[in-house]
């Protein structure tokens, strides 16, 4: 059994995010990573070989596992049923795929955290995650959630060559919910754990709601949520205007356009202050922290070319 394992659900992803992704979490210690393809109604991804190919040195090492399906189980508990698609096996939603990840690794590790693959957790050390969520987490603690702060394209109109952690340096400076007008609408995000992320015990949850981004506990459990000095999500939410623009053209896997909007690309495209109709004028800063990783990422990627 590993002490931490991390879940994430993709499709037709960038082959070297990916990659740098699993490296980072590998380097902090991350027992076991479960990486679904988001199989939809045209099929699995368009780059499913090139994926495999690319994870295959961690995959044969047995710390990266790609799945292409979901269990009958996990259809049935997740009750998912959108737009007439009813889940199968072959064809999934991003809650059963995370009901799917509960139910097998509840056997498998301690601790399991379901972030997106543009996300980094980060506790403000070098040591391994799993110390920290071991401080954080006590006897009765189900799930743990971790605040998030979005980074933007910080003026990058192509993709650019080096690792998204060394190439994006302006992030808000406060919780993204912070900027909302309204109370009412703030409360009810909140409450929903938008903007947040979840670190829990396979064993306490029942399943994932509103939006995948929070959990339903057993009884006898309890929700912790993180400071921002003991854990902070790094989320490279808009990249480079070539990389938004590829996310806002793909859709979702039933060919709805993203909730992504240009908005909100403006918001955080450069380290100034940007506004809107629903939010307060954003200010964004600075910070450089995930930079001190460049060179081990950079050594493990070599490493498993």
């Amino acid at each position: 059994m590993v002490d931490f394992a991390l879940v994430t659900l993709l499709r037709d992803a960038y082959l070297a995010d990916v990659r740098e992704w699993v490296a980072y979490h590998l380097l902090r210690d991350v027992g076991l990573i479960v990486i679904y393809d988001h199989a939809h109604a045209d099929g699995p991804s368009r780059n499913l070989s090139e994926l495999l190919d690319g994870l295959q040195i961690w995959r044969d090492a047995g710390v990266v596992e790609l799945r292409t399906q979901v269990s009958e189980d996990a259809c049935v508990l997740s009750e998912d049923s959108d737009e007439g698609l009813t889940c199968r096996p072959d064809q999934f939603s991003v809650r059963a795929a995370y009901l799917d990840a509960a139910l097998t690794l509840r056997t498998r590790a301690r601790w399991v955290g379901f972030l997106d693959y543009d996300e980094f957790l980060d506790d403000g050390s070098e040591q391994p995650l799993i110390r920290s969520i071991d401080r954080l987490g006590s006897a009765d603690t189900g799930a743990l959630t971790v605040e998030m702060r979005r980074y933007g394209g910080s003026g990058h109109y192509l993709r650019p060559a080096g690792l998204v952690t060394a190439s994006y340096r302006w992030r808000e400076k406060r919780f993204a919910l912070a900027g909302i007008r309204s109370d009412e609408t703030r409360r009810r995000l909140d409450t929903q754990g938008n903007f947040r992320k979840s670190i829990v015990r396979p064993e306490a949850v029942v399943c994932p709601y509103f939006g995948t981004h929070s959990w339903q506990l057993r009884s006898g459990w309890r929700r912790r949520d993180a400071s921002i000095d003991d854990f902070i999500l790094h989320h490279y939410f808009t990249k480079s205007a070539e990389d938004f623009l590829d996310k806002f053209m793909l859709g979702t896997f039933l060919g709805h356009p993203r909730h992504h909007s240009w908005r909100t690309f403006d918001l955080l495209w450069s380290g100034d202050y940007r506004g809107s109709t629903l939010e307060r004028p954003r200010e964004l800063v600075e910070d450089t922290s995930m930079f001190r990783f460049q060179d081990r990422i950079a050594d493990e990627l070599l490493r498993s070319a």
